[in-house]
């Protein structure tokens, strides 16, 4: 398939730990597997919100897949590259 999409419910907004830095995750109820992550996640306008990034063990729990929130990566963008990306 060239283009595909889901439709999902947004579970939650939680802070995750990584290291030092607390970022912003999405926490969806959109289905990702492995091999899929790294793809956008949409507004229902169409706007870019976070990106598809990973899921809990599917051995542990069914259906905790998260994003990062698009925010998280535009601040520690470099300004030139963030206003190329933004026009």
């Amino acid at each position: 398939l060239d283009w595909t999409y889901t439709e999902g419910v947004v579970s939650s907004f939680r802070n995750k730990q990584v290291g030092k830095h607390g970022i912003l995750v999405i926490q969806i109820q959109t289905p990702l597997n492995h091999g899929n992550s790294g793809g956008g996640l949409y507004s229902e306008k169409g706007d870019l919100v976070g990106i598809n990034t990973w899921i809990y063990e599917k051995a542990q729990t069914e259906g905790l897949n998260f994003s990062i929130a698009i925010d998280e990566l535009t601040k520690n963008l470099d300004t030139d590259l963030l206003n190329t990306i933004t026009e």
